[in-house]
């Protein structure tokens, strides 16, 4: 069952204004309650324009009937408000902080709204405004005969499309009806309500974001660590070509050293005969004499 995708609680609360609008036409056409719950199921599985112009095409059936022509604006306004959150959280991303006030805001509007109409008779209307259109609501409360024959029998006080949303969304969500002074507290309560279904349905979204997050940075640290591996590699490397630069520098300087010509073939230079070996070598003369550079009185030199 793991290939199944979790529904959240947000994604629950919306689906109940499908379920509302299916309900609502399924009473007017007198179908059972089995019925309405797959024709529900099976519009939630089509593509999201698809269902939208389902749900119109109920809408406009229902307006043709005096008895619940009151309450198509109610329809229309279910329809909106499940058109406007679906088309953000159907993406599947996590919602900006922008977003997840509007939402809190506008299911926070439609179930106060519906608090008071639990409190107003069905000839009372009041008007609410969402995406810049007006809708014009009737009281859910029953009033003169058809309140005493409901209620001395133990039915509900509240004519079908208040008990139709009582159940889908008060009595499914464990939210109270504010019928008496404790406006306030169930305010609150409303309030706690949708802060929770917002979060249970970013948490997963947030984790995600985390891992991937996680999973990137884990990435670039892993860069980052061949880098400075390579950079340490570097460093050795420039420290053996620098050592092997001054061996061969020496190696250099000491072959320079060695391969300089003795100058005047140095190791005569200090012989006193120097002289005139070079000269009869020079004018082809087997002979070698020896003779004084500096001869003195009474010597003199080879013919």
């Amino acid at each position: 069952m793991s290939g199944l995708k979790r529904v959240s609680g947000l994604e629950r609360f919306i689906n109940k204004f499908v379920a509302t609008i299916v309900e609502y036409h399924g009473h007017a056409q007198s179908h059972d309650m089995t019925a309405m719950e797959a024709a529900t199921t099976n519009l939630l599985a089509m593509p999201t324009e698809e269902l939208v112009n389902k749900l119109g095409e109920q809408i406009k059936s229902n307006a043709k009937s005096t008895d619940y022509e009151h309450r198509v604006s109610l329809l229309h306004y279910c329809l909106e408000l499940f058109k406007m959150i679906n088309g953000h959280i159907k993406k599947g991303e996590l919602l900006d902080e922008q977003t997840c006030n509007t939402i809190k805001s506008e299911l926070g509007l439609f179930l106060s709204t519906m608090q008071y109409l639990y409190k107003a008779g069905k000839v009372t209307k009041i008007n609410v405004e969402f995406n810049n259109q007006s809708y014009e609501l009737y009281g859910f409360m029953v009033t003169g005969s058809q309140y005493f024959t409901k209620t001395i029998l133990g039915g509900s006080p509240f004519c079908q499309s208040g008990q139709i949303i009582e159940d889908n969304f008060f009595k499914a969500f464990q939210i109270p009806l504010a019928l008496s002074e404790e406006v306030e507290e169930v305010e609150e309560e409303i309030k706690i309500k949708l802060d929770t279904l917002i979060s249970e349905f970013q948490s997963p979204l947030i984790i995600a974001a985390q891992d991937n997050e996680i999973l990137s940075l884990k990435a670039k640290v892993g860069e980052l660590e061949q880098k400075v591996t390579r950079i340490e590699q570097l460093k050795e490397e420039n420290q053996a070509l620098a050592a092997q630069a001054i061996k061969d520098k020496a190696r250099i300087s000491e072959l320079e050293q060695r391969k300089a010509p003795p100058v005047g073939l140095g190791f005569l230079s200090g012989h006193p005969y120097t002289g005139q070996f070079f000269k009869n070598v020079t004018t082809g003369s087997p002979q070698v004499v020896f003779a004084s550079q500096n001869p003195g009185k009474g010597e003199s030199a080879a013919p």
